[in-house]
Order: structure tokens, then C-alpha cells, then sequence
């Protein structure tokens, strides 16, 4: 093996600069690596809170986007309300029914739906009772409806009015625990 040569060693070394120079450079190095990780962290962290922020808008446009839906349909009720009136009373209804058809053909595909009532067992998440009515039929049937009800993409935007099945002296609205439970 070769011997280190000193002095060769101390001549590719600068004489302006001693030992505690390049001690003050690696410090230096290490002082401008420290700060570059903690760019790099605070980009991280600035990109995930972007990130936070894109979906968070996305869900407030969702949320809003549903929300006018959800008002435009409740308006239109009452002129399906209004086509229910018409088709029960009038004589001649074949062009009333063709545009109730193609209104409630539009209002289901944009998540519009009937809640059943009729020969149902009454259900205080999507009916409202107006009567109770003595009858053959098993207490809290529904009979009748007075009011159909709608859900908009399954969440009620406006509850059945129903007459149910039962005893004059049933309480229809019994209140347990601080909360209305209906029937």
C-alpha cells in the first residue's frame, strides 16, 4: 500500500482557508438543508390544505346545486297539487293527463318520488296524520290520503297527509323521551 503523502494531501488544500472554515461550510450546508426540508414541508402542508379546500367547495357546490333542486320541486308541488285537482274533478282530462304524465316524468328523473300511502302502515318518517278513523282495518293503517308527499333523491320533502285506521281516543301523537312519536 502507498503511504498518504502528506504533503501532497496539504497542497490540494487552499492556503486562505484553515480547518474550521470548511467546519463552518458543512455547518452552513446543513443550516440551508434544515431550512430547505422545512420549505418542502410547508409546501406539503400548503398543497394538502389546497387539497382540503378544493373538496370542501366541491361539497358546498353539491350542497347548494341540491339545495336549489330541492326548492324548484317544492314549488312545483303545488302545480302538481294543482293537476291532481284538475284530473279528479274535470270530465274530459286526456290533455290534462298527457302534461301531468310528461311534468312527473321530468320531476322523476330529477330524483322525485311518491311516498306510498294507501293500505300502508302509517310511518311518522314520512306521514302526517290529519284524522283518525274507526274502521275494519288494523289501527294505524292508512285509509286514505288527503295530501300526497314527495322525496327528493330519498329525503322528504314534504310528508303524506293521511287519515289512519284507529280508535277516536288513540293519540296519534304520542311524545316519549322529549321527541314526537307519531302514532
Amino acid at each position: 500500500m502507498k503511504k498518504l503523502d502528506l504533503q501532497k494531501l496539504t497542497e490540494k488544500i487552499p492556503e486562505s482557508k484553515s480547518w474550521k472554515d470548511p467546519l463552518k461550510e458543512i455547518e452552513s450546508i446543513c443550516e440551508k438543508a434544515k431550512q430547505a426540508e422545512s420549505y418542502f414541508d410547508q409546501l406539503k402542508r400548503l398543497q394538502a390544505e389546497f387539497d382540503n379546500y378544493k373538496k370542501y367547495i366541491e361539497n358546498q357546490h353539491k350542497t347548494i346545486i341540491k339545495q336549489a333542486q330541492r326548492d324548484l320541486m317544492v314549488q312545483l308541488l303545488e302545480v302538481m297539487d294543482s293537476f291532481d285537482a284538475a284530473l279528479k274533478h274535470e270530465k274530459e282530462t286526456s290533455g290534462i293527463k298527457q302534461l301531468f304524465d310528461q311534468l312527473w316524468q321530468i320531476l322523476q328523473k330529477n330524483g322525485l318520488k311518491r311516498i306510498e300511502t294507501t293500505e300502508k302502515e302509517y310511518d311518522h318518517n314520512h306521514h302526517e296524520v290529519i284524522s283518525i278513523t274507526p274502521s275494519e282495518k288494523k289501527d294505524g293503517i292508512i285509509i286514505e290520503e288527503a295530501q300526497r308527499g314527495y322525496m327528493l333523491h330519498d329525503k322528504v320533502i314534504r310528508y303524506a297527509k293521511v287519515i289512519v285506521a284507529g280508535q277516536k281516543d288513540n293519540n296519534p301523537k304520542e311524545v316519549k323521551n322529549g321527541k314526537d312519536n307519531r302514532y
